[in-house]
């Protein structure tokens, strides 16, 4: 799928043309990260031949979200054209400065534009002009209110008729649509093609873990790596929402490094240490990305505290809450056996920070229990933890109970 998306922006881009082209595809599925990090690099590569000779493009991401003027975009395109580490000096041409002067006057507080073109043509070697640029709007859907959607599209047809510009549109069309600015005729004249973003999830999931931690958390990645399939699996259940896959990742690589230092310092405790990493592993990715996912709050949260007794309240009256924490058992414990860690919990929602002394009392209450010589069965453990105990009878129950 990439390489065939990969291939019709690189077709865009060696054919004359007086429109944009739009990325849209759900919220968190990595469109940006696919521009970044998969398209950018070829865009690089390709070559066109035009009247000018061979060119080469640079691509420009600008995302559009917080912005509130057609100058504020200027400013953020201007910005990020002289932000791009060059190898010697180069002036921009005269189109690009035309359509970004506003945006200019406002750096430069003074109005005094050519003056300032003046400053940033002394000894300039080479012209940039919008033949060499592919335009990346982001965010285009999440524009401010103070923003108006026929202004802004007005600012791109200008781009792409009068410049020839090349324009890439990220959005979520779905809800891009919604706007009567967007689906007016304007949009149809500004707008050639919509190609619909549909992510390699295994390959961005990968690409995710290692552009980020294979080489500056060495120990972290090669656990991540043990566990992609899991990592994969919770993913597609929230519909590849790599945004907060992402936020998973990041609180949990802070969890996982503190409790490492533990395990190196000390002894005791790196017994069972596999076991003790996935036990945090499986609740943290669950909380987390149930969390960033706007279906864990802070007052369902208070009832997954009262399962820190392993007790799943057979008289449980709110039925909303009930199936809630009963599908978060199916969907993501199901299989293994259930750990929650407070500490853990309330890292991730924000209520309070992080203390790794506080997960390895949890962890040792937990697993001094499994100790070869606890007289403590682990088959009756099992029965009593939450997802279990609803099933039994009262009978089991007081039997089970007094055994354990």
């Amino acid at each position: 799928m990439n390489q065939n998306l990969i291939k019709v922006i690189a077709q865009y881009l060696a054919i004359e043309t007086s429109y944009a082209v739009i990325l849209s595809g759900e919220y968190g599925i990595g469109k940006t990260y696919f521009f970044k990090e998969v398209l950018s690099p070829e865009i690089k590569k390709v070559v066109v031949h035009n009247l000018d000779g061979k060119i080469t493009f640079i691509p420009i991401h600008i995302s559009l979200f917080g912005l509130k003027s057609i100058e504020e975009i200027q400013t953020e395109i201007f910005l990020s054209i002289y932000s791009i580490p060059r190898s010697k000096n180069f002036v921009l041409a005269g189109s690009i400065l035309k359509t970004l002067a506003r945006g200019i006057a406002g750096i430069t507080k003074a109005g005094d534009i050519d003056k300032f073109i003046d400053d940033v043509r002394k000894g300039a070697v080479e012209q940039i002009d919008y033949n060499r640029l592919l335009l990346c709007l982001d965010d285009f859907d999440r524009i401010s209110p103070q923003l108006n959607m026929r202004e802004v599209l007005g600012f791109v047809n200008s781009l792409v008729e009068n410049h020839g510009a090349k324009v890439i549109i990220i959005a979520n069309e779905t809800i891009l649509s919604k706007d009567t600015e967007y689906i007016s005729t304007l949009k149809e004249k500004v707008i050639g093609v919509t190609i619909n973003y549909i992510p390699e999830t295994s390959n961005v999931i990968e690409n995710i873990i290692n552009s980020k931690y294979s080489t500056e958390n060495i120990t972290y990645h090669t656990f991540l790596q043990n566990n992609l399939a899991k990592i994969k699996e919770i993913s597609e259940l929230n519909k590849n929402n790599f945004r907060n896959l992402i936020f998973f990742l990041e609180h949990f690589r802070y969890i996982f490094n503190s409790i490492e230092l533990l395990f190196q310092a000390d002894k005791n405790f790196r017994k069972n240490k596999e076991a003790k990493q996935k036990a945090i592993f499986d609740f943290s990715i669950a909380i987390a990305i149930e969390y960033k996912a706007g279906r864990l709050n802070i007052e369902n949260a208070k009832k997954i505290h009262e399962l820190s007794n392993r007790v799943y309240l057979a008289n449980y009256k709110e039925d909303e809450e009930k199936a809630y924490l009963e599908k978060l058992n199916k969907e993501y414990f199901s299989n293994d056996t259930y750990y929650f860690f407070r500490s853990i919990l309330d890292y991730i929602i924000g209520y309070s920070d992080f203390e790794s002394q506080k997960l390895k009392d949890e962890l040792d209450n937990y697993f001094n229990l499994i100790e070869k010589n606890n007289i403590i069965d682990l088959s009756i453990l099992e029965l009593l933890n939450y997802r279990n105990y609803y099933k039994l009878t009262d009978v089991e129950y007081k039997k089970t109970h007094v055994n354990y």
